[in-house]
């Protein structure tokens, strides 16, 4: 479980979240702000399970990391990299909640329920893009992305 930490301007939450599939290619470990922005903070493990609609399978946050946590300002969108990492024999797929929370209280500014499961083939991996909709109007907020809960069932 990857936790990022970034600094920008805003706080209010106004939609949904979505995850776009970029099959077949490798998620990088970088992180920081976009343009603008700075990253206040390093990567850490753990969660809040405000969302989360079960107990987490470990081995499956095991399989998930998060890189560039970033902000598209034009765009009033929180985007978050994550690389899912099969390495056994066997297809798998892979549910996920990633969470964008405020360090100072660690409320919640938004979610990205991923429950369609991403199928990731034996010995590969797959990257999506997490994202949600969000109007910062306060400066200076530092967030934190967060895959929160992820379970993974062999592939059908």
């Amino acid at each position: 479980m990857a936790v990022v930490f970034v600094a920008l301007t805003g706080a209010r939450r106004s939609g949904g979240g979505s995850c776009d599939n970029d099959s077949g290619s490798s998620g990088s470990s970088t992180s920081g702000g976009s343009s603008g922005h700075s990253t206040s903070g390093g990567s850490s493990s753990g969660g809040l399970s405000s969302a989360s609609p079960s107990p987490t399978d470990q081995d499956a946050i095991g399989d998930i990391k998060g890189s560039r946590c970033t902000y598209d300002e034009v765009a009033e969108e929180l985007n978050y990299d994550i690389t899912i990492t099969n390495s056994s024999a066997q297809a798998y797929e892979y549910t996920f909640f990633v969470e964008w929370q405020d360090v100072a209280d660690n409320g919640l500014i938004g979610i990205d329920e991923h429950s369609e499961p991403v199928t990731v083939a034996p010995g590969t991996s797959e990257t999506i893009k997490a994202a949600d909709t969000y109007h910062f109007t306060r400066d200076n907020v530092s967030y934190r992305c967060n895959v929160d809960w992820a379970m993974k069932s062999p592939a059908r």
